[in-house]
């Protein structure tokens, strides 16, 4: 492996070093202030998603700096799938209301 591969290696270890350090002080620092409360678990994926692509597009970015149109593709999918799965969420919240307030309304039909 030639000295431009290893760097290329070490550089994105680094990378991951720091995502990681991230992700692990953000997991403490958040639960730490939400009282060991659990976040969402929308808000935890979005934050770990957003950690990994800052983290690799900033990689990217010093590494090869030719690949912004693969760094803009990466944000692109990132944004329109995390979008999709955020829309997910709040349609089974939404059938979820819909479907609690009709059994409501039964049963107080039931009991009248």
């Amino acid at each position: 492996m030639d000295n431009n591969g290893m760097t290329w290696i070490l550089s994105a270890l680094l990378a991951g070093v720091v995502a990681g350090l991230i992700l692990a002080v953000g997991h403490y620092a958040i639960d730490k202030a939400r009282r060991g409360r659990p976040m969402p678990r929308v808000a935890a994926y979005v934050y770990g998603v957003l950690t990994l692509n800052g983290a690799y597009s900033v990689w990217l970015a010093l590494a090869r700096p030719v690949l912004l149109y693969a760094i803009l593709g990466l944000w692109l999918i990132t944004v329109l799938a995390g979008a999709a799965d955020v829309a997910c969420y709040g349609l089974d919240t939404w059938v979820q209301a819909q479907t609690d307030h009709a059994e409501l309304e039964e049963r107080r039909a039931q009991e009248s």
